[in-house]
């Protein structure tokens, strides 16, 4: 049972230019309706004013009874669409990942022929660079997935690093320049044999 109600001056406008006779029994059937829901039989001169006024009076009571709903259905209402979003929330994000996984894929079937850690160092040698230079070379194009400053796939990775500065370190260290020339020497005998053989098979 509602212990309050809404009177809108309007109803008050259109009810004092009336016969207070047909005010009162306005006025009931106003109070009727919006306090117990019950409606008054009127005629004439008072059910024509009431006709126009009790529209509003029906939205009133459905609004108070819409804002009356048990609490624990509003909850589960919440709770639903809570649990909406969130459902809604994991899957963009399994959607994020597998969409991440795949730009990595497809990067590594783009450039699957990284050089080595060691290749790398043993050019750098036989450049006369330093192994360390080459280290850090191949670590910066690792951390890059082989892809250069501009995300292009680095399809030559010695012609890469010759256009680069990595090669402005040279070996000064004595070990280090012994190292570069054995290395030079042990390539220049392997391309002597491969020459005599060459012309020793037939």
């Amino acid at each position: 049972m509602r212990t309050y109600c809404v009177f809108y001056r309007s109803f008050y406008e259109a009810l004092a230019e009336l016969p207070e006779r047909n005010q009162l029994e306005v006025y009931r059937a106003i109070f009727e309706l919006s306090l117990n829901e019950n409606r008054t039989e009127l005629t004439g001169l008072s059910k024509t004013i009431f006709t126009l006024i009790e529209p509003q009076i029906e939205a009133n009571l459905q609004r108070f009874k819409n804002g009356s709903k048990p609490k624990s259905k509003r909850n589960e209402s919440e709770t639903e669409a809570k649990s909406k979003r969130t459902k809604s929330e994991t899957e963009a994000n399994k959607n994020k990942n597998k969409n991440k996984n795949n730009n990595e894929n497809e990067n590594k079937k783009k450039n699957p022929a990284a050089p080595s850690l060691e290749d790398v160092k043993s050019w750098f040698i036989e450049q006369g660079s330093t192994a360390e230079q080459g280290a850090k070379a191949w670590q910066y194009y690792t951390d890059g997935n082989w892809h250069d400053a501009k995300g292009q796939p680095v399809k030559n990775w010695r012609q890469k690093m010759r256009g680069g500065r990595w090669l402005e370190i040279r070996a000064e260290k004595p070990e280090e320049r012994k190292q570069y020339q054995n290395l030079t020497n042990e390539r220049t005998y392997q391309n002597l044999a491969e020459f005599n053989d060459f012309f020793t098979s037939e």
